[in-house]
């Protein structure tokens, strides 16, 4: 009994004088990670309170926190991140956000007010601390650009995760694939573009649900030896799916970017309300008479019923639907600096 009383009086003086260990180490490291950021030209600043939960947790909060990569393209901002882990288990990382944060992307700067933002972070245990998934969800939220759109949804959810090993290979020019999710719901559009898309009301001034799942192909691993942010370089979408009342949409294919985030190949969209959305598209000025003719007869010709299943093929800058051209294809991610 008294080999016991010892052997456990040992474990907990070991138990707890590791929490003061890994709370140096935790300094230290969030040290030399910024200035190994400052050295590759990241603008990164925040202040710090003295490491809390003793001993079972390691809590952390930063205040006045801001990141910026060195082009100063991308950026964020927020007043204050508390970060929490279990002592017993610290690639595990929960965040809990301030209401108010500010993204800066290319030509525009984003200001994001959510309830309750939390995000779950794991990293794997190696040098490079490669980031394994990554979880952020929200009560009500709004976004607001300094270009003058806004949007707001009641909840919100987006998670990323390291594609499984045996995947890997699949990745484009020795990049690293993720798995993406995201969903808004009971999402309103920037009153300037509803207004536009259906002036009339016709359809509900919220979209009931909009979530995507995708794995992306990106130029580089997210670990701590990041030059920049990474360039999505493929996009496997596996499922769309868009609740606009009248109007559904689902969509699923195979897409290629390139340097400056134009895509080739194609989305197979299948769309429930179809007559509804070319008449919305022509009253907008989406569609001019003679497009909106043209598109009006391809998609009769794929209709199924009130559904149809259309092909768009993006190629050479340019998407179609089947043959019918319908202008230039969009950037869908546009490179710092861009």
């Amino acid at each position: 009994m008294r080999i016991i009383v010892i052997l456990l009086t040992v474990a907990a003086v070991l138990f707890l004088g590791w929490w003061f260990v890994a709370v140096w180490l935790l300094d230290r490291g969030l040290d030399r990670s910024a200035e190994a950021l400052r050295a590759r030209g990241w603008t990164v600043a925040y202040e710090t309170e003295r490491v809390g939960g003793f001993p079972y947790r390691f809590d952390l909060r930063l205040r006045d926190v801001a990141l910026s990569d060195p082009a100063g393209a991308l950026a964020w901002q927020t007043p204050e991140l508390r970060l929490d882990a279990l002592s017993y288990r610290p690639n595990r990382v929960l965040a809990f956000f301030a209401p108010g944060q500010t993204v800066t992307l290319p030509r525009q700067t984003i200001d994001i007010v959510a309830d309750d933002l939390r995000g779950d972070i794991r990293v794997g245990f190696a040098p490079q601390v490669p980031l394994t998934s990554l979880t952020l969800d929200s009560g009500p939220l709004r976004a607001a650009s300094s270009l003058g759109w806004e949007i707001s949804a009641a909840e919100g959810l987006a998670a990323l995760r390291l594609a499984p090993d045996e995947t890997q290979q699949e990745a484009p020019e020795s990049g690293v694939l993720y798995d993406a999710y995201a969903q808004l719901d009971d999402l309103a559009l920037p009153p300037v573009l509803a207004e536009r898309l259906d002036p009339e009301g016709a359809l509900p001034d919220r979209l009931a649900e909009v979530s995507l799942d995708a794995r992306l192909g990106l130029d580089q691993a997210l670990d701590r030896g990041m030059t920049a942010w990474p360039q999505v370089r493929s996009i496997e979408l596996r499922g769309l799916e868009v609740d606009w009342g009248a109007v559904t949409i689902a969509g699923s294919g195979d897409l290629l970017l390139d340097d400056a985030g134009i895509p080739e190949g194609e989305l197979v969209l299948r769309i429930g309300g179809w007559q509804q959305l070319i008449d919305l598209a022509e009253e907008a000025g989406l569609l001019t008479g003679g497009s909106a003719r043209m598109v009006r007869g391809a998609a009769s010709a794929m209709a199924d019923g009130d559904a149809i299943e259309a092909p768009i093929t993006f190629e050479g800058g340019a998407m179609r639907l089947g043959f019918v051209p319908l202008g230039p294809a969009p950037r869908l991610f546009v490179p710092p600096g861009g």
